[in-house]
């Protein structure tokens, strides 16, 4: 956006017949950058939607990494299970005793406890970021600017979200002749 809107501020500069040519010129640059950069009050739906999203991915970030810990310790957990199990059956022993079974079922009853939390949470992100995703390309669809269809149709570019959200029919759907007003 501003290396394309600073090389026509450069050429309108370089031609300039005057002071006033130089204003008018940056005074196009401001306006075009504001607009492509989604700075204007028209974008203020669109730049909310966006940022909800961006929301949602980053809670979605610290749902990985609160997960990826959580699985982490388990795994160390079994593998020190495994550990001892086998230094007992060296020492010519049993792997494990009645104390250590009760201790590991409850450990593998709060794990499956901590996976059924984890999937929880992440089928809940991936319905929150699907929605707030679809609600972004509407707003987008909707404006009159080509830029912002044409941002649409990147983002949505086979229509996941399209065919997921709008599943009951072509009338349902707020951005269907997206690619209709676009081909015109």
């Amino acid at each position: 956006v501003l290396e394309c809107s600073w090389k026509e501020l450069e050429n309108a500069v370089d031609t300039a017949q005057d002071l006033d040519c130089i204003i008018e010129a940056h005074k196009r640059f401001i306006c075009i950058v504001s607009e492509r950069l989604m700075l204007s009050e028209e974008h203020k739906t669109v730049l909310e939607k966006l940022y909800a999203n961006y929301k949602n991915v980053i809670n979605f970030i610290g749902q990985y990494d609160d997960s990826s810990e959580q699985l982490k310790t388990n795994n160390i957990l079994r593998g020190e299970r495994a550990t001892t199990a086998r230094q007992k059956t060296r020492q010519g022993g049993w792997g494990t005793d009645a104390e250590e079974q009760a201790t590991q079922k409850e450990q593998d009853t709060l794990f499956a406890a901590q996976l059924a939390d984890i999937s929880d949470k992440m089928r809940d992100s991936r319905a929150k970021f699907a929605s707030s995703l679809t609600d972004f390309l509407v707003v987008l669809s909707q404006k009159p600017d080509d830029a912002m269809k044409f941002l649409s149709l990147r983002i949505d570019f086979n229509e996941y979200y399209h065919s997921k959200t709008y599943s009951g029919g072509a009338s349902a759907s707020p951005y269907i002749n997206r690619t209709r007003s676009l081909v015109m």
